[in-house]
């Protein structure tokens, strides 16, 4: 049974798999795989373009199931529907990188004479593991590339989130997808682990958490591997950007889907000279978001996944707040849902500034000269995306090489991102890029073949 975390009165039951499942779905898989690495590229892409097509026409029923499991207000779960079509059309569209190229063989006189070419192939069976924030554009990112890939696909959502993962997997079978190339097992930690250290899996593409996915990588030795995992995420202000943009833009970026993003705004380092301004323009716009029924459309902030996390969110608060830090806004919650909070006088040291909350949390950082904002930047076991805010086109180039993450945003947040940008990070941020062009280089291999004259 499954209940709702704004309301635990709204449940439902759902079916899950157990550990005994997953040979009978690895056999049909196996099956899958040569299905589709047999069928025409043309085929493979015109699944994937109508599974965008019947994503548009029942956008609101996936839209009112995103916004029941996970309590991400309608809102956000109707965008998040239209983006997954739009991750699907561009998954279609990255088809061309499956020509390869033709290589130079005249380069040494030993390949005088010689022709040669590289294409791709698909790897075979891929496991994609979903998280509960995005369930739906997430799975999307996976799905879409694998079977353009040529791939079989078996699905392991998180169990915050699965019923929006077997919607979409009921559509891309009414979009012609063969049953055996694609399954779906809803289930506990067990049944990805025991998914992942199958001997028939070829690749595995996760997002989550650190923990689970060191669990994955010692499951699944010499299995190609993309991790997309955590942040803490930075977002350097200086003097010269402007502040009211750099405000809404950080309020945006901190508290969507109540900061539940990996690339949520999670650090905000302004100069000491303007933070007292910055901290009044954020603050306003703080109080200013509405709270509530996540199924009211003019809600901004509706609840965390579960009373467990938001009740753990609270507790890191209040820890900064007992070492010196300052409620600015928010810091109280009801049940699952807690209140966008602002907190300033934080210092590496603290929790809510040293690892990723995963919350509606932002804290103001402080300091007195460019390369003190890198080093506090830098200063994560995290990497995926930073946000830049300046008016000078040289601040904004130092800023690109010193900082380290794997995508720099300039004048906008951290949290901003187009399905189409590449997307991944650094150090304890990931392996792998996670957006369709670089999926489908993951979940294929590629080939080489060289045609030489008589032996």
């Amino acid at each position: 049974m499954q209940c709702a975390p704004f309301d635990t009165s709204l449940a439902g039951p759902v079916l899950e798999s157990s550990v005994r499942e997953v040979e009978p779905a690895m056999a049909a898989a196996l099956v899958g795989a040569q299905q589709m690495a047999a069928m025409p590229l043309h085929v493979r892409v015109a699944i994937v373009e109508r599974l965008a097509a019947l994503v548009e026409r029942d956008a609101e029923r996936l839209a009112l199931t995103m916004t029941w499991q996970t309590g991400k207000p309608l809102r956000e779960t109707r965008r998040e529907t239209v983006r997954a079509a739009d991750t699907l059309r561009v998954s279609a569209r990255a088809a061309e990188l499956l020509a390869g190229e033709q290589v130079l063989t005249d380069t040494t006189p030993a390949g005088e004479g010689l022709w040669a070419y590289t294409h791709r192939r698909p790897v075979g069976v891929v496991v994609a593991i979903t998280p509960f924030n995005a369930p739906l554009n997430l799975l999307a990112h996976k799905l879409g590339p694998a079977l353009i890939g040529g791939n079989a696909v078996v699905v392991k959502p998180a169990s915050a989130a699965p019923v929006t993962a077997a919607q979409l997997v009921e559509l891309a079978l009414e979009a012609g997808a063969p049953p055996e190339g694609i399954g779906l097992l809803i289930g506990s930690s067990d049944v990805a682990l025991a998914l992942v250290s199958h001997e028939d899996v070829a690749a595995i593409t996760f997002t989550g958490g650190r923990t689970a996915a060191e669990a994955i990588w010692h499951a699944a030795p010499m299995k190609k591997l993309v991790l997309e995992l955590g942040g803490n995420s930075a977002n350097v202000i200086f003097e010269d950007a402007d502040l009211a943009a750099a405000a809404r833009a950080c309020v945006r970026g901190a508290y969507s889907n109540s900061g539940q993003s990996c690339n949520s705004v999670q650090r905000i380092i302004a100069p000491a000279s303007v933070a007292g301004a910055l901290v009044t323009l954020l603050s306003d716009q703080v109080r200013a978001l509405r709270v509530g029924d996540p199924f009211d459309p003019d809600t901004d902030i509706g609840s965390m996944v579960s009373e467990h996390e938001a009740a753990r969110v609270c507790d890191w608060v209040a820890e900064a707040v007992q070492a010196g830090a300052e409620t600015v806004a928010g810091g109280t919650r009801s049940g699952a849902t807690l209140r966008p909070t602002l907190l300033t006088g934080t210092h590496p040291g603290m929790r809510v500034v040293d690892e990723e909350i995963f919350g509606p949390v932002a804290v103001v950082l402080t300091y007195e000269h460019d390369h003190e904002a890198y080093a506090l930047a830098n200063q994560t076991a995290y990497g995926l995306q930073f946000g830049v805010f300046t008016g000078s086109l040289d601040r904004a180039l130092r800023a690109a090489a010193e900082l380290e993450a794997g995508s720099i945003l300039i004048n906008r947040s951290s949290n901003f991102r187009l399905d189409s940008f590449v997307y991944g990070g650094v150090k304890n941020s990931g392996i792998g890029r996670e957006d369709p062009r670089s999926t489908l280089r993951e979940l294929t291999e590629e080939h080489f073949v060289v045609f030489g004259g008589r032996p």
